[in-house]
């Protein structure tokens, strides 16, 4: 086996996407498979489905990685094996998600146009030895893990809403500066961006843990990355550019530009900053262009780029450039458990803060909601809009639940939308019409408007405007903020208004747009036809003349199909006549029952037959048939200009159809935050201290998520800044709720920063810029990094990049080595967060000789989780209070022995640690003394 150059696998430059085929054993192929050679040859790494009439056909080895995945043998059909094409979605949704690239060819041509195609090329003198005998057939779709979205989950109120993001970066590392475009192809977004990183690639990691790609295009010169993302939830799918090919052509310049712009804009600003950079070895542009071409292997370049929307991507403002965020690098999402938990069986959601967060009733909802968590607000008036919004809903449970109610079967419209827009740039409407796709996308179109009608009727009903809402944000997002109007429209249907009257129409910015006139204007000019169990839309009568007139044409052909039916049941008298029309040879076909064949005279020639039914046609039914070939291609002709005016009004109004969208999946998650707020018990209203001296105060705290899975949870109080030491310096036993208390106090801070209540009896704050963390042991193996080294590395991230408005956690520093390393290193760090950072620190140790050297620090409280110790049988009754003072013991011991350790060895281990003990305080003795 070679590929295309002609190397083997062990040579080097070997390429496993292609393959070489020898001349002569390409010759001696049949023209069928000559057609699928010459595609696999070039796809020969991808699964290729090869269609044929309504089925796809899978051969050779493509055959066992589908039965691997399905884990059965596949169905064979006509000698072949393969799948119907109703069944497509199933089969290329397990490919893409299991990371192989999905080859779709479809036919180009019936079998009627290849007869004509054969005939024209024998009359133009073309030897048949020459000629295609085949129906032709050419590549439709090349799909990956992220450009395949299976339809049927946009209906499915369980399935994810996830992002399907592809991350396309390049790193200089002789500056360490990241450039990189990420997109997702369901949602028509894009990013671009970069960052100078540190040695331990932490804003890299950050990156990657906010967008959580499912596939990551780069150079095979950063093989070396598939290791690093490895420990992250969503495992991507890393595609290996050559190094050399890897970089950006300056002639890709102007073919960018060309994609991007259109009629209905012009090139966005950020990418026209970047390509006119002259520098092609900057990292942003080297991704940018990347990005393109991957598209452009996948044959979506084009429709996507120019539907597509562009946006600077912020490290410090990942959702919103117009706010301040607070900032939670990688680590910090991982140890707070903000989207996963570790479970026996690996990760997951449930029991996360997310998981507890989430009751939006929408997925694009679930999908901002996610983005809040992921960088919550560092910004007082929005952040006191949010407040005043969730603390109305919050007394107005009636609203909560009945939004709950009627929102719950709403799809996912930003993918219906996404899949409208692509629709409308079709180049040729009259090619897909009254095809299964146009079928397919036309009710989708018709569901959108029905579902954009439902929200604006739902909405209406449980907001009225005979409500009064205190809250101002609420309000603009619930009801419509119309500014005066400065010039009438002519008519009252938008559809019909001009440019001008059309940029009259606007809305206070960031409030709900009136879409309502624009749902009445599509209902004012379309009727839905049906067309099988398919809606198709047309031009309410009056609207187009040549349309009706075709209209007109095609109904009177069908009342002569009806009228000829009935003129067949009396001839033959047989009742039981039908039409049969699902045949894409003969439109009309009779259908008669087996039983009743022998009554049919001469005339009928059969067409069709099954173990049931004999279908016949006849000159009459022949003749109709031809006439609605020809009325039908006359209605196309008609209904080409209106549908292609319909789509490209549609896509013009797309910034309305977002941001209305956008206001519901605001509220979504405003009531997801008033719900949990009002169900959960003592949820309280966070007061936002605007003091230029950082404090965090809460009363009763409790953990939001581990509270209901136990029996009974100690609430505590947090006050760290203002009046109190802003470091805590935590002790107590193993198991005592060290880590439980820290995780809470962060958990809070983002819950009051997504404008959530806190679960306390009082919560008083100034907002934090970032949460660092240092918690738990884990070691990144494929990284060949110890425990240590990983603690280390996220140590290095906390006293660099802290300030004096953070949060900063540290859970036992120093543990993974010797005591005395352990030891010297904790004490350092803690001096320099003393002295240098001055931010709210909860620092836990099990280094007793650290309370000792800080306990006298004015900037130093020493506390501790209490607990009760038996003396005589040495139990410990953990008590799970946080309180001032330190302890003298991490008992240790005692949780060896609820972990059933042998009493021997604990007897032992006894004896060694009061020696332990004893040679400590000799030797702080003798140290005191000394000095």
């Amino acid at each position: 086996m070679m590929d295309k150059n002609q190397r083997r696998p062990d040579e080097e430059g070997y390429d496993p996407s292609t393959l070489h085929i020898p001349p002569k054993s390409f010759k001696k192929l049949t023209q069928y498979y000559k057609i699928y050679w010459d595609i696999k040859k070039d796809h020969f790494d991808k699964v290729v489905c090869f269609g044929s009439t309504l089925w796809y056909f899978v051969y050779y080895h493509d055959v066992e990685i589908i039965e691997k995945l399905i884990k059965k043998p596949m169905k064979t059909y006509f000698g072949a094996q393969g799948f119907h094409m109703k069944d497509k979605d199933f089969y290329f949704d397990i490919l893409t998600k299991s990371g192989y690239k999905v080859v779709v060819v479809d036919q180009i041509e019936n079998c009627e146009m290849m007869k004509d195609r054969i005939h024209q090329e024998a009359d133009k003198g073309k030897k048949r030895r020459f000629r295609t005998e085949v129906c032709k057939r050419e590549i439709s779709h090349i799909y990956s893990r992220g450009t395949y979205f299976n339809p049927n989950t946009s209906e499915d109120n369980n399935s994810t809403f996830d992002t399907q993001c592809i991350l396309v970066f390049h790193f200089n590392s002789d500056t360490d500066e990241f450039g990189f475009t990420f997109f997702d192809i369901s949602e028509l977004k894009f990013y671009v961006g970069s960052f100078v990183d540190d040695t331990v690639m932490s804003k890299f990691r950050t990156l990657i843990s906010r967008i959580r790609p499912v596939e990551i295009v780069c150079s095979d010169r950063f093989r070396y990355f598939n290791k690093m993302v490895n420990g992250f939830p969503v495992k991507p799918s890393f595609n290996f550019i050559k190094d050399r090919d890897f970089h950006f052509d300056p002639e890709c310049r102007d073919i960018i530009e060309i994609s991007i712009e259109h009629e209905e804009r012009e090139l966005p600003i950020i990418i026209e900053e970047i390509l006119a950079s002259e520098n092609d070895n900057d990292p942003v542009i080297i991704s940018l262009g990347n990005a393109f071409n991957y598209l452009e292997s996948l044959k979506i370049a084009e429709v996507t780029l120019k539907l597509s929307e562009f946006s600077r991507y912020d490290h410090d403002s990942p959702t919103d450039h117009y706010c301040k965020h607070l900032i939670m690098d990688s680590q910090a999402l991982e140890n707070l458990e903000v989207f996963e938990v570790e479970a026996k069986n690996g990760k997951t959601t449930e029991g996360s803060l997310f998981s507890f967060l989430n009751k939006c009733t929408t997925k694009f909802g679930s999908r901002m909601l996610k983005n809040w968590i992921m960088a919550p607000l560092n910004d007082e008036e929005r952040l006191e809009d949010r407040h005043n919004a969730v603390e109305w809903l919050f007394y107005h449970p009636g609203i909560v639940t009945e939004w709950q109610t009627l929102f719950k079967k709403i799809p996912d419209l930003e993918k219906v939308l996404t899949r409208i827009y692509k629709f409308s740039l079709e180049n040729d409407p009259k090619r897909v019409y009254y095809s299964v796709g146009c079928y397919s996308k036309m009710n989708d179109f018709h569901r959108l408007l029905l579902n954009f009608e439902e929200i604006v009727e739902k909405l209406a009903k449980i907001f009225p405007l005979s409500k009064k809402i205190d809250s101002k944000r609420l309000s603009l997002l619930s009801r419509y903020q119309v500014k005066k109007i400065k010039i009438e429209p002519k008519s009252a249907n938008p559809f019909l208004w001009d440019e001008e009257e059309e940029t009259k129409q606007v809305c206070e910015p960031g409030s709900l747009p009136d879409i309502r006139k624009w749902i009445e204007g599509f209902k004012g000019i379309i009727t839905w036809k049906k067309v099988g169990k398919n809606l198709i839309p047309e031009p309410k009568k009056g609207l187009s003349d040549a349309f009706d007139k075709a209209n007109k044409k095609m109904d009177k052909i069908i009342a002569n199909f009806d009228e000829l039916l009935e003129k067949t049941k009396k001839q033959l008298k047989i009742e039981e006549i039908t039409y049969h029309t699902e045949s894409k040879i003969h439109k009309f076909q009779f259908e008669i029952p087996k039983s009743a064949a022998k009554k049919i005279p001469k005339g009928f020639s059969i067409s069709s037959k099954n173990t049931q039914v004999i279908r016949y046609q006849n000159k009459d039914l022949i003749s109709l048939n031809l006439q609605l070939e020809n009325a039908e291609d006359a209605l196309k002709e008609a209904f080409t200009p209106f549908l292609k005016k319909l789509l490209e009004k549609f896509y013009s109004k797309r910034k309305m159809w977002t941001d209305f969208l956008a206001c519901i999946s605001e509220l979504d998650c405003l009531i997801s935050l008033a719900d949990i707020s009002m169900n959960t018990k003592d949820m309280v209203k966070p007061i936002i201290l605007k003091d230029s001296k950082q404090k965090i105060e809460i009363e009763q705290l409790r953990h939001p998520c581990v509270e209901s899975k136990v029996a009974h949870f100690v609430p505590n109080d947090v006050c760290i800044g203002g009046e109190t030491p802003f470091v805590h310096l935590i002790t107590g036993p193993n198991m005592g709720g060290k880590s439980t208390l820290l995780r809470q106090t962060a958990l809070a801070v983002i819950l009051c920063q997504i404008g959530c209540f806190v679960p306390a009896k009082k919560c008083e704050m100034t907002l934090v810029d970032r949460i660092f963390t240092r918690i738990g042991a884990n070691d990144r193996i494929m990284e060949n990094k110890s425990t240590f080294f990983i603690e280390m590395e996220e140590t290095k991230t906390i006293i660099e990049q802290c300030t004096p408005k953070s949060l900063v956690i540290m859970d036992e520093l120093g543990r993974g080595t010797s005591t005395f390393d352990g030891y010297s290193i904790a004490h350092s760090v803690l001096s320099y967060q003393i002295s240098k950072c001055e931010c709210a620190t909860l620092f836990t140790t099990h280094y007793h000789m650290l309370v000792d050297a800080f306990k006298s620090n004015p900037k130093v409280v020493p506390m501790k989780m209490s607990c009760v110790v038996n003396q005589d049988t040495g139990d410990v009754e953990f008590e799970y209070k946080f309180v001032k003072g330190y302890s003298e013991k991490s008992e240790g011991i005692f949780v060896a022995k609820m972990a059933k350790i042998p009493n021997k060895i604990l007897e032992k281990a006894q004896l060694k640690s009061e020696m332990f003990r004893q040679k400590l305080k000799d030797l702080e003795v003798e140290f005191q003394l000394n000095i």
